[in-house]
């Protein structure tokens, strides 16, 4: 799987999320040859241009941004590397691509009202 393919199947939706998918890409799904433990502005700039997505003004703060959401962890300043937070999001969070199957949506039970609940009301004659 190459970047390009990775990215519009994951298909994030915010800058920050943009960056937990290449820093997971980089750091588990890229040929054995370009696989990285850490992301820098650079990457992702390049990542951006890889893809087709627009250029980011300044991905330095892109990657703060995502660190601050919890995505990243920040190992040398300027470098980041994605941790279990960032993985979770990637995995289980983003679509996977298989994602024409139609999964059934679990309905919640309506809250009925008990006795229980609350005093019950004096009828005034």
């Amino acid at each position: 799987v190459d970047l390009r393919t990775f990215v519009l199947a994951k298909s994030p939706r915010s800058d920050n999320q943009f960056a937990a998918v290449v820093a997971y890409y980089y750091r588990f799904e890229a040929p054995f040859a370009d696989r990285r433990d850490t992301i820098e502005g650079g990457v992702l700039q390049t990542a951006a241009r890889l893809v087709g997505r627009k250029r980011l003004n300044n991905p330095r703060s892109t990657l703060n941004n995502a660190k601050a959401s919890g995505y990243l962890d920040g190992v040398t300043p300027g470098e980041f590397a994605i941790n279990g937070v960032g993985e979770k999001l990637v995995v289980r969070s983003l679509p996977t691509g298989d994602d024409d199957i139609v999964r059934p949506v679990r309905q919640r039970k309506a809250a009925t009202r008990t006795e229980t609940r609350g005093t019950p009301r004096r009828k005034t004659i």
